[in-house]
C-alpha cells in the first residue's frame, strides 16, 4: 500500500515555521483555550485545558513564534493561580 501525500490539505500547514496560515491557526486555537478558561467551572476542566495549553505552548516554541509563546504562558499562569485560590462551584 504506498501512502498518499496531499501538499495542499490544511494539515501541512500547522508545523510550518514563519507561516501566516499557521500563526492564524495558532492564535485562533489561543482565542478558543482563553475563552475555554473563562467557561471553566471544576478543577478536572482546568487540569485538561492546562494540558492543551502545555502541548500549546511547546507547540510555538517548535514553530518560533515566540509572541503567541507568551500569551500562552500568560494563560498557565492564570491556570496555575486559579488552581490555587479559585472557589469552585458543586453542581
Amino acid at each position: 500500500m504506498q501512502k498518499r501525500i496531499v501538499t495542499s490539505s490544511l494539515a501541512t500547514d500547522f508545523y510550518k515555521k514563519n507561516n501566516s496560515k499557521t500563526k492564524k491557526i495558532d492564535y485562533s486555537t489561543y482565542l478558543i483555550l482563553k475563552k475555554g478558561i473563562q467557561l471553566n467551572r471544576t478543577k478536572q476542566e482546568d487540569l485538561a485545558i492546562q494540558k492543551r495549553v502545555h502541548n500549546e505552548i511547546m507547540h510555538c516554541l517548535k514553530n518560533k513564534n515566540y509572541r503567541l509563546l507568551l500569551k500562552n504562558l500568560e494563560l498557565r499562569i492564570i491556570l496555575a493561580w486559579r488552581k490555587n485560590f479559585k472557589k469552585y462551584t458543586l453542581k
